[in-house]
């Protein structure tokens, strides 16, 4: 994909949270993601993050993710995720902005590939934040192709050879993402209240059980949905039916 990160007016998405919060049944979790902007007026990238975690809250959030890795903007913005100290000063700055309604927050973060210390202490500086729950793998930025007249050329044109893949393609990414960051977690002893949260390639309903055999706490999916609206319950109705359960509809 290569959306980057649009967003609608404050009016539509304030309609737009309280339509999804009324969809909500039981046993089910608005999570609402949020992203700041380096804005020109003077307000702190923290404060701008903080300040849309607040929203989202306001208007039914029970959860908040921060996306601190999003490769479809400049570089610096999505490789948020990458810098440690950076991960802890805007989710501290973030869960204090929550304190008050307890509302958890979570990170989302992209791929560290060969960076096992890099991702053990970009999750301890959550964890020390406060953060509740770590989440990954966003999209991968990868370099993107198609042919034309017989030539394999940028797919989005020559300023854009790379683009944020998601989808079936990085769920091997994915779940050793989830392995490495249930391992970190059961080893560094300092990380109880922190949950892993997986995401990136669930495209069938047998691909949860993936994420969660790995040492997701909550497996997630996005893209599938556009295709398959079902396809949790299906996963849902596959492992009752595994377990010898009926009455599950």
């Amino acid at each position: 994909n290569s959306y980057g990160m649009p967003s609608m007016s404050r009016e539509y998405l304030a309609t737009d949270l309280r339509k999804a919060k009324e969809g909500i049944g039981e046993g089910q979790m608005l999570i609402v993601s949020v992203v700041g902007t380096q804005r020109s007026d003077g307000v702190s990238l923290g404060d701008d993050y903080a300040e849309a975690a607040s929203f989202a809250q306001q208007h039914g959030a029970m959860a908040v993710e921060l996306n601190l890795s999003c490769p479809n903007v400049d570089k610096k913005s999505g490789s948020l995720y990458q810098d440690p100290q950076s991960v802890y000063d805007l989710s501290k700055r973030v869960v204090a902005e929550l304190q008050p309604t307890a509302t958890p927050v979570i990170v989302k973060v992209g791929d560290f590939p060969h960076q096992q210390d890099l991702q053990k202490q970009v999750m301890q500086s959550a964890s020390r934040a406060g953060v509740r729950a770590f989440c990954g793998l966003n999209s991968v930025p990868m370099t993107v192709h198609k042919t034309q007249s017989g030539a394999c050329v940028p797919a989005l044109g020559a300023d854009r050879p790379t683009a944020g893949v998601c989808g079936e393609l990085i769920r091997p990414w994915a779940v050793a993402f989830i392995r490495e960051a249930a391992r970190i977690r059961r080893e560094d002893g300092g990380m109880d209240g922190m949950a892993v949260m997986g995401v990136g390639g669930i495209t069938q309903p047998e691909h949860f059980r993936d994420f969660l055999e790995a040492g997701a706490d909550a497996a997630l999916t996005a893209t599938a949905m556009w295709w398959d609206p079902l396809i949790a319950l299906k996963y849902h109705r596959q492992r009752a039916a595994a377990n010898g359960l009926t009455g599950v509809v």
